[in-house]
């Protein structure tokens, strides 16, 4: 009796020590992914925000400044694949996602320094297919650190979102005393240091197929009607989201707004997406992920409508916060989805093709839609049309059914800090 009086007492006490133990790690992991999204978004945010700056100052006219965009447009839709296949089929995402942020570093050294439309395409394709390559990968070791916890993917993407916000507003600052070569170097050393911060993570334990067993993300999507309806639906409201993305700071500027207000209206954005990706986080948790993901659609096409009727260009702040709430609850409720539909050995593909290959194609569609909206009436226009896509997406994406995940997409391991 007293031996078992003692082995009670022992599992009274370690129980809760654990519990302690396991918190401590989840907290871990969530404190690693958030660093991992905010230096990756931050070394991004040098150089993107201010790309159309360095063309313009390079000489380049309106039609060679289209191509260059085209052209990443182009090299993201086939490049991001093809990053996340090698990390799916070797099975090494973080040794994957650290040649390409060194790639994403080298590239930006060297399109800084060109001057020549041959010089600066080349620099374009191989920053643009590097940074496309990467930022799925640091959504999918971000996701693995939370992945069987009760911690939701939102919780580390707004580590995102505070990288983003962090820099983009100082670097402008900065850019305007110095010189725009100064944000490629800025950018390169933030991209070579996050590289360095991936090293400290362990490659996750990842398991294979049992539905599809050997046929990659490719396969599983061509055998899957919701993947298919999914995809249908987002590259709907892809097309539309275009418009917003290339005429914010033109229709902004059409109202009387100042450069400063573009750069507030951006940064604001950003900052506010986080309590919002917790909030969708928490929801996940008490529904669908697919459902946060439809919610996403519904507010983006609110948003948009809303922005369409400001009277003034002030009144584009709450419209854009109610567009960051909006990718708040769109980018969580994706990835969580997507992660719940397939197995580790697809996920690297998978979510590349869904946040990267769809969205450039969605660009190259919804570009000539934007331009001929706006040449017709204006930035009111290009924000109605995207209101309306928008919708429909949330009407496509109403058929998609739940997804049980079964225990081989459920159970993996998550990657553990060093």
């Amino acid at each position: 009796m007293r031996a078992r009086a003692g082995q009670s007492d022992s599992s009274g006490i370690m129980a809760p020590l654990m519990d302690a133990a396991s918190s401590a790690s989840t907290r871990r992991r969530v404190w690693a992914g958030r660093a991992l999204q905010f230096a990756f978004n931050g070394a991004t945010g040098f150089i993107v925000p201010f790309l159309g700056l360095f063309y313009k100052q390079a000489g380049l006219s309106g039609i060679e400044i289209g191509f260059l965009v085209s052209l990443g447009a182009v090299v993201s839709l086939l490049g991001a694949p093809l990053w996340g296949t090698l990390a799916d089929r070797t099975g090494r995402p973080i040794r994957a996602l650290q040649v390409a942020l060194a790639g994403a570093g080298f590239s930006a050294l060297f399109l800084g320094r060109q001057s020549t439309m041959l010089g600066l395409g080349i620099g374009t394709a191989a920053f643009t297919g590097c940074v496309a390559g990467a930022w799925p990968l640091v959504d999918l070791i971000s996701l693995a650190q939370v992945r069987g916890t009760k911690v939701g993917f939102g919780a580390v993407r707004l580590g995102g979102s505070l990288g983003w916000t962090a820099v983009v507003v100082p670097a402008g600052l900065w850019l305007e005393r110095t010189s725009l070569w100064s944000g490629f170097l800025g950018g390169a050393v933030a991209y070579f240091l996050t590289a360095l911060l991936a090293s400290r993570f362990l490659e996750p334990v990842r398991e294979a197929s049992i539905d599809n067993p050997g046929t990659g993300f490719f396969g599983t999507l061509r055998k899957s009607p919701p993947l298919m309806l999914m995809a249908a639906a987002l590259l709907i409201f892809g097309v539309g989201f275009t418009g917003p993305k290339q005429f914010m700071a033109i229709y902004i500027a059409d109202l009387g707004g100042s450069e400063i207000l573009v750069g507030l209206v951006s940064g604001l954005g950003a900052f506010f997406e986080w309590p919002f990706m917790l909030l969708a986080d928490r929801l996940s948790a008490q529904s669908r992920p697919s459902r946060v993901m439809r919610r996403g659609l519904l507010i983006f096409a609110f948003g948009w409508l809303a922005a369409a009727v400001i009277p003034s260009a002030a009144w584009y702040i709450p419209a854009r916060i109610i567009v960051s709430a909006s990718y708040s609850f769109y980018i969580v409720g994706l990835v969580s989805t997507v992660s719940r539909r397939l197995t580790m050995a697809e996920s690297g593909t998978g979510i590349a093709f869904f946040t990267v290959t769809l969205p450039a194609v969605a660009d190259l569609l919804g570009g000539p839609v934007s331009g001929w909206s706006y040449d017709l009436a204006g930035g009111r226009a290009v924000h109605v049309v995207a209101a309306i896509l928008g919708a429909l997406s949330w009407l496509v994406m109403r058929r998609l059914p739940p997804a049980d995940a079964s225990p081989h997409t459920s159970s993996l391991q998550s990657v553990r800090t060093a």
